[in-house]
């Protein structure tokens, strides 16, 4: 009788299927602990960023978003923060976009009526980014509320035709080279006016203008405090 070579003998194939398969079970198996344990890690992070909040990356982030309730502000500043914040929540509870737009403007009309000739005066703020364009003209953020930002163009072609980058060897240049991120100042400027509405967004969509406003504007004076 013809021997069968060992490979094809069922006593061995058997045993060695069994072996692959268990083989390829635990392979799979640490795979999808490895990709279970990964998630979860990445889950943490996202869901808890505040565990970093003593490090410098996220103070200097928490410093750039916020300014201290320690310092004063007037009447206009608090008032116009205020229709903001009401407006945000306004904006979460409509349930269409014709609602959410007419929130918007409306918001806007309420601000232009706060500040006359859209003129902010004296106001407190605190310098969120701040530099020089390619021709050395300067350009600067400043946050006058948790989330609300006045700033300059920072390009000389978006700036065409609105004219708020800072000319290098102003007065108002000058003083701007003494300050940096974080600094708290007190300032005055004109805000800029829309095509259709009386403020000037450089925000790219009307979401982020109604959550993380930053209003175009025209720096006439800035002092440190």
């Amino acid at each position: 009788m013809e021997k069968k070579p060992w490979h094809r003998k069922k006593r061995i194939v058997i045993p060695l299927s069994i072996l692959l398969v268990s083989v390829a079970a635990s392979i799979l198996d640490g795979a999808k602990k490895a990709e279970t344990s990964s998630l979860a890690q990445a889950g943490s992070v996202a869901i808890n960023p505040e565990t970093s909040a003593t490090s410098s990356g996220s103070a200097l982030l928490q410093t750039k978003k916020s300014r201290p309730s320690s310092i004063a502000t007037g009447q206009s500043q608090r008032q116009f923060l205020a229709l903001i914040e009401d407006a945000r929540n306004q904006w979460k509870s409509a349930q269409t976009d014709l609602q959410q737009s007419e929130v918007l403007r409306n918001r806007d009309d309420a601000l232009c009526e706060v500040l006359e000739n859209r003129m902010a005066r004296n106001w407190i703020g605190q310098i969120s980014a701040i530099g020089a364009n390619g021709e050395g003209k300067a350009w600067v953020e400043i946050a006058v509320g948790p989330d609300v930002r006045f700033v300059t163009w920072n390009n000389a072609v978006s700036d065409l035709g609105d004219g708020t980058l800072i000319a290098r060897g102003s007065s108002l240049f000058q003083r701007l080279t003494r300050f940096a991120e974080g600094d708290e100042v007190q300032f005055s400027a004109r805000l800029s006016r829309g095509d259709s509405t009386c403020l000037r967004k450089t925000n790219l969509t009307e979401a982020f203008y109604i959550m993380d406003p930053k209003l175009l504007m025209h720096l006439t004076d800035v002092r440190g405090l």
